[in-house]
């Protein structure tokens, strides 16, 4: 049985501090960017300490929303927010089953490199 933790690959070094991750079981990509101490995803998160149940009762998560577990974070693979230059990098790397605009070119990295 592996760990969390070696499920979880260390795919590119952007620039100092900043690392992108993909959880290679369900696909998920985000970016650990250490100088500002944010994590950047195209789909939404929690950290796992805190409440499902309170993001289904404000209404920022539906009920049926699927979630998964990586890292310590619980991210919501059916929604899908890109708000900056990292998130789309995430973005052209996620291989969630989740959701994705028919837009995104998965094979585009070019944003990465």
């Amino acid at each position: 049985m592996h760990s969390s933790r070696m499920q979880i690959w260390h795919v590119l070094h952007l620039r100092d501090a900043v690392d992108l991750y993909i959880h290679m079981v369900h696909g998920v990509a985000w970016i650990e960017d250490g100088t500002t101490g944010l994590i950047h995803s195209c789909h939404p998160y929690i950290d796992g300490s805190s409440c499902l149940a309170v993001m289904h009762i404000l209404k920022g998560w539906g009920p049926d929303d699927r979630t998964v577990e990586s890292n310590g974070l619980l991210f919501n693979i059916d929604r899908y927010v890109v708000r900056d230059e990292l998130d789309r990098i995430a973005a052209g790397w996620c291989i969630c089953l989740g959701s994705h605009p028919p837009q995104d070119n998965k094979d585009d990295k070019k944003g990465a490199l």
